[in-house]
């Protein structure tokens, strides 16, 4: 029996979640949350291998979720990758955290 990895995605677009889940739930076990601050509630609980983050949502933004998730030591070493229509060097120069 092989292990399924599991993925959180994280974005406010709930099109977006659907897209993510119809493109990798044959492989992976997908998660969602719909803001940062959610991500931040249940990442320990559900302790995915790899975070699928948008930048901009409301309530907490991925930028501001990624640094407070970097700041929490059980949680810190997981990877994560940003989703976002961002296209400037300043906004793709942000998301180096």
């Amino acid at each position: 029996m092989t292990q399924q990895y599991t993925i959180l995605a994280v974005d406010d677009e709930p099109f977006n979640l659907e897209i993510i889940e119809e493109l990798l739930e044959d492989n992976y076990t997908i998660e969602t949350a719909i803001n940062g601050q959610i991500c931040l509630d249940i990442v320990a609980d559900i302790n995915p291998d790899l975070i699928l983050m948008d930048v901009n949502m409301p309530v907490l933004d991925g930028l501001s979720s990624c640094q407070r998730l970097k700041e929490m030591p059980e949680v810190a070493n997981i990877p994560v990758i940003f989703v976002s229509a961002l296209s400037t060097a300043e906004e793709k120069m942000d998301s180096y955290v």
